[in-house]
């Protein structure tokens, strides 16, 4: 290379050093993100001091290590949102958990009684924003029914943990009083043998038991038993001073007379407390 050559080339490279130095200059004179005037990370704070990203005027970025201000979707929410205002987990940048509730926490709610976390896949959960897993009466782990079982898949009458009411079709247990006894469903009315029996009717069959071992007028009896699958229990009683009102047995059947209180064959005697004395 001749002198010439030598000469621009020297030129050259001074102007390129010289160059870099001006874009390095101007870099480093130009204000930095936590001394600009600028909200830079949307949280509505502005530079050093007041937004907890910045170290100081010289941080040239806004983003901070909290957990709400770091430009990071936490991986213990169930959300795909990062930091405040975005996550409605985030009630400030200073805020140190992106978690916004029982939807949004990765943990199965211990007052429901599915196996599900969070929305989407909990169905009681409407938004990550809702603070209850609850669907329903079938998954609150509550006996709405008084039938002895609890929410779906237990209760006969849930169909899923959706189901709003655990009262199902089955006699014994549709909130019903089916056999006019004023007794509704299983285990109130005793004709019903569990929640998922489909008659109320009492199935026992006809009986009968006298106390006092038939029309015996000096003893105060109770005939008790079924008749037609519904129970019974009578007690004998006065009608007058001389006249008992007799329940007595014929086999399975209840029957009932008018007995005289005699002495001697003589209408002498006195019904005292359903009994002649």
């Amino acid at each position: 290379m001749n002198k010439r050559g030598r000469i621009v080339m020297t030129a050259l490279v001074i102007g390129l050093i010289f160059g870099a130095l001006i874009f390095i200059y101007n870099v480093e004179a130009a204000p930095k993100k936590c001394n600009n005037g600028i909200d830079d990370d949307g949280d509505g704070l502005i530079d050093y001091p007041s937004d907890p990203g910045c170290s100081s005027n010289g941080d040239n970025n806004e983003r901070g290590t909290i957990e709400c201000d770091n430009g990071l979707d936490s991986s213990l929410d169930a959300d795909i949102l990062a930091d405040y205002p975005n996550d409605i987990g985030c009630t400030s940048a200073f805020d140190t958990s992106e978690i916004n509730g029982v939807c949004d926490d990765f943990v199965d709610s211990n007052l429901d009684a599915d196996s599900l976390t969070n929305y989407p896949s909990d169905l009681g959960c409407s938004t990550y924003n809702d603070q209850s897993e609850i669907n329903g009466a079938c998954d609150d782990n509550i006996n709405n029914d008084y039938d002895g079982l609890i929410d779906y898949p237990q209760d006969p009458g849930c169909i899923s943990f959706s189901d709003q009411n655990e009262l199902g079709t089955a006699q014994c247990d549709n909130g019903i009083d089916d056999d006019s006894d004023t007794k509704i469903d299983y285990p109130v009315d005793l004709g019903c043998s569990s929640a998922i029996d489909n008659s109320e009717l009492n199935q026992q069959p006809n009986s009968c038991a006298d106390s006092d071992g038939g029309i015996v007028s000096t003893i105060q009896g109770t005939t008790s038993g079924y008749v037609n699958g519904f129970p019974y229990s009578h007690t004998d009683f006065c009608l007058n001073t001389a006249l008992v009102y007799e329940y007595y047995c014929s086999g399975t059947i209840e029957l009932s007379a008018n007995v005289t209180c005699m002495t001697g064959g003589n209408l002498t005697g006195t019904c005292s407390n359903g009994a002649c004395i």
